[in-house]
């Protein structure tokens, strides 16, 4: 056993040394048949003349368009719809989920009906977002479908009457129950929320002139903006040059995250691109947006030869998964030098640099940011190499986070002591050194350290792993009790923080987060890598540490309740793990007796 420990351990440290070395293979290069050659071999009906996945005889079948990647134009492409519609229907024999079904009854099968379940939200929404798109419910005893979009509301996220309505939203506007009509207009509260129109006055949608209060100007009146956690103040809440208004009626996308999505792409620069801002693989052909640098993202088989671009083409290498692929970190010319391929966020100013250069071209685009004359939310971006791009004396995520101008340096109210824009920590143009001419020797050193490492990292991960784990448990337990301590007369919010403390303590001393998760997603990310948690128990630890952190609505004993559950359910979650991996440990050691 050991031996092939070793053997693996070689293995992997010759994979490590070898890949700096190795190229990508450019889809031109890529051994396929020409688009040309292969209509003059294969008879006529049999190729795919829009690059869909469909042949052309197939389209005649479904009623789809061969000269039409997305007939339907539900963000699902053909082929890839209907071999969809195909697996959905394999696993739900009974339901009405075949491409030729019509499960809202309005005479359009499902692969030329761009709303299949009619419940508002676009079939390829839904299939990206783990949703049923044949049924207008997917979890029975939950809520509908269209309440789902947003899923990403940024306000109080709990709704402790079961209304499908934020509480936040219902606090800040006034009103409580679904169903009723406090405006009298026709419209109940429930749809109010779904459209983002006012429930207690009359209702303008987006396009005409709102008749409340729009101080903006983004077709979003204020009330309903403060209900839903937008500002008022800012047309384009997120800053990615799309306003409130538009990403909320007309796009479907987040307003409050310039990266809907999350494929390192901003939304507005995938809306100019022509890709999709909500999905991060336009095409469908797993390959995601960023990746696709010589093909095309909107359609999965550019050069139309039958096989998926994913199977043709290597994908962009990304170290460090930000978004910028490692050969436009490398070229890129920032105006503190270039940014580090192997490090998701160059600046550390918590900002990921793919989120930071939206556009993904190696260069800070937009006017000087140390004037006032800032075009923050019309293209301007923050530098990924300075952690204060307006040298203003607040970093970058700071001043975003508050829905302030990072890019304007009047409005950072305070300078701290010590600044935040370092010298770059690197050469911006280092002499690039071939090793190879080394030869053999350096490389096989270099491989008998890796495997010596390797090695010792074997034998000392289980140990520390449970020290660690056992760490955590304590911390959790200590989080417990504070919460518990609570009475009415304390402050809630500081309580919870205080609880978490303990927590990121621990994962601070084992380097699993810096001093402090600027952000929920960071957190979460951070808590996965550590340890094996239940998605539902992470989801609610996540959420109740957001919440706590960036709302300001008054906390109060039933956050409290909420916090002492998230907490008690990533401790069980935790205990789980461990005594399954014992059990396992056991196991091994008896088969090797």
């Amino acid at each position: 056993m050991k031996g092939r420990r070793l053997l693996v351990a070689l293995l992997a440290a010759i994979v490590l040394v070898a890949m700096p070395y190795s190229s990508l293979q450019p889809f031109e290069g890529a051994r396929h048949r020409p688009y040309s050659e292969l209509q003059e071999r294969v008879p006529e009906g049999f190729y795919d003349s829009d690059g869909d996945l469909l042949w052309d005889s197939q389209e005649g079948t479904y009623g789809t368009r061969a000269d039409v990647v997305d007939t339907d134009g539900d963000l699902l492409p053909d082929g890839v719809e209907v071999n969809f519609w195909l697996a959905l229907a394999a696993q739900r024999p009974h339901s009405s989920a075949n491409p030729t079904d019509d499960p809202d009854g309005d005479g359009l099968v499902n692969v030329l009906d761009p709303d299949s379940d009619d419940d508002g939200l676009l079939d390829g929404w839904e299939a990206a977002n783990g949703l049923d798109p044949s049924t207008d419910q997917t979890n029975p005893g939950g809520a509908p479908d269209e309440y789902q979009y947003y899923s990403s509301y940024r306000g109080d996220r709990n709704d402790r009457d079961g209304d499908w309505l934020p509480d936040g939203w219902e606090e800040a506007l006034g009103v409580d129950e679904r169903d009723a009509d406090p405006d009298g207009d026709g419209v109940d509260n429930g749809h109010e929320y779904l459209r983002g129109t006012d429930p207690n006055g009359p209702d303008a949608l987006y396009g005409g002139t709102p008749l409340g209060a729009d101080t903006d100007g983004d077709g979003v009146q204020d009330r309903v903006e403060t209900g839903l956690g937008l500002s008022a103040a800012r047309n384009d809440t997120d800053g990615d040059g799309l306003a409130d208004g538009l990403e909320m009626y007309e796009l479907r996308t987040d307003p409050h995250d310039a990266d809907t999505d999350d494929d390192g792409l901003g939304d507005g620069a995938e809306v100019a691109a022509g890709t999709s801002p909500v999905l991060a693989d336009t095409d469908g052909d797993t390959l995601d947006d960023p990746l696709e640098v010589s093909t095309s993202p909107l359609v999965p088989d550019t050069d139309k030869d039958l096989i998926p671009d994913n199977e043709e083409v290597t994908p962009v290498l990304d170290s460090d998964h930000d978004g910028l692929p490692d050969a436009v970190e490398l070229a890129s010319s920032y105006l503190g030098g270039r940014t580090d391929p192997n490090d998701p966020d160059t600046d550390d100013d918590g900002l990921e640099d793919g989120a930071e250069d939206r556009n993904r071209n190696g260069r800070r685009e937009g006017d000087s940011p140390t004037d006032g004359d800032s075009d923050w939310g019309e293209g301007g971006e923050t530098d990924p190499t300075l952690g204060d791009t307006d040298g203003g004396g607040r970093g970058d995520q700071d001043e975003v986070l508050a829905r302030d101008d990072p890019l304007n340096p009047s409005d950072d109210r305070q300078q701290p002591q010590d600044p935040i824009n370092r010298p770059p920590r690197r050469n911006p143009n280092p002499r690039q050194v071939d090793l190879r001419p080394l030869g053999w020797v350096l490389l096989v050193v270099a491989i008998m350290l890796l495997a010596l490492i390797l090695t010792l990292m074997v034998y000392n991960t289980t140990a520390t792993k449970e020290g660690f784990l056992e760490e955590v448990l304590e911390a959790l337990r200590e989080g417990e009790r504070v919460l518990y301590d609570i009475t009415l007369t304390d402050d809630v919010r500081e309580s919870i923080f205080a609880a978490y403390r303990s927590f990121l303590g621990v994962m601070a001393r084992h380097g699993h987060v810096r001093d402090d998760p600027t952000t929920a997603r960071e957190f979460a990310r951070a808590v996965r890598a550590a340890m094996d948690v239940d998605d539902d128990a992470l989801h609610a630890f996540t959420v109740i540490f957001e919440v706590a952190r960036y709302s300001d609505h008054q906390m109060g004993l039933a956050d409290r309740d909420d916090a002492l559950a998230a907490f008690a359910a990533v401790r069980s979650s935790v205990e789980g793990g461990m005594r399954g991996g014992r059990a396992a440990a056991r196991r091994g050691e008896e088969a090797h007796a």
